[in-house]
């Protein structure tokens, strides 16, 4: 039964164009980012609006214009800032992922060979290869009643353009 769940697999792993695949992981990879990094610039500019609203007051408080305790205007500011730098952070962290879009696309494309290798090479393999190309496609496999199968796949079908083969009766 799993073998005609593999083979079930790689038989659709054989009809996904890699190319078209690769982009629109890609793209969909891409858009994540960009939405995370636009999050993260507005709690970026609220954090800094923030800050500089605790500095205005901290002049009012000099000139004795303020009516807020300076020990908790200060502790406020402190927390302000820290929220603001850990803003900045992130937004630059998403930059970066953004700008490493090139590297994100050969780690799906490196995935997608693997994949279609052992796809290429199991029907030929001896048992013990076949257990380990098995053992990397394959977190655990659950046999019920009626021999219904469970398989947790340890890779992402969606990424490769295929279905997962999700819960099989047997034929």
């Amino acid at each position: 039964m799993v073998e005609s769940v593999i083979h079930r697999l790689f038989g659709q792993l054989n009809d996904v164009p890699k190319e078209a695949i690769i982009a629109e992981r890609h793209a969909e990879r891409i858009a994540e980012c960009q939405l995370s990094l636009a999050t993260a610039k507005a709690s970026f500019q609220a954090c800094t609006a923030e800050v500089l609203e605790y500095e205005s007051e901290v002049i009012k408080v000099i000139r004795g214009e303020s009516k807020l305790n300076p020990d908790l205007l200060n502790k406020l500011y402190e927390e302000a800032k820290a929220r603001s730098a850990e803003s900045e952070r992130t937004v630059r962290a998403m930059e970066e992922k953004i700008r490493d879009g090139e590297r994100i696309k050969k780690s799906l494309s490196e995935r997608f060979d693997a994949m279609k290798n052992w796809a290429d090479m199991y029907d030929g393999c001896d048992k013990e290869a076949k257990k380990m190309i098995l053992s990397c496609i394959m977190k655990t496999v659950r046999v019920k009643r009626g021999y219904e199968i469970e398989i947790d796949l340890a890779v992402d079908c969606k990424q490769l353009g295929v279905a997962h083969p999700g819960a099989l009766q047997s034929d």
